[in-house]
């Protein structure tokens, strides 16, 4: 009888565990990822402006699925389209907040909030014929 209270408390401090490191998560996050392409920077802000005709993407189920299936996680997606070479490199940036502390702290530890974005970005190159896809950079704040 024992066991079984002692399996129920280790249960309770893994719950509470996972509260607590969601409560001191912080809220709103950044994150850059960048990306070489060898294609024209005007394909590529094409088919990034082009919501309507989103087959090349993985992600989604229709053109106005975001991802996010809490109410309480929130993001925005932009982009910075150099020159590079014989290349363009291709920055994308998602600002976030999430508000739900089990949310929060499941995005920030264990699925990472970089995962939407490198989804988005290795599709984008098979979009555009690469199939060797390398991240150039990434920044987390």
């Amino acid at each position: 009888m024992l066991w079984i209270l002692f399996i129920m408390a280790a249960m309770v401090a893994v719950v509470v565990a996972i509260i607590v490191g969601g409560l001191v998560t912080p809220r709103d996050y950044v994150v850059t990822r960048t990306l070489r392409l060898h294609a024209s920077a005007e394909a590529v802000w094409a088919t990034i402006r082009d919501v309507d005709h989103t087959d090349w993407r993985d992600d989604l189920d229709d053109a106005h699925d975001d991802g996010h299936d809490d109410a309480s996680a929130r993001s925005e997606w932009s982009w910075d389209i150099t020159p590079d070479g014989d290349g363009i490199l291709v920055a994308m940036t998602e600002r976030g907040r999430i508000g739900n502390p089990l949310v929060r702290f499941f995005a920030a530890h264990v699925t990472g909030h970089t995962k939407r974005i490198d989804g988005y970005l290795h599709a984008l190159a098979r979009r555009h014929g690469e199939s060797a896809v390398t991240i150039v950079s990434a920044t987390t704040t």
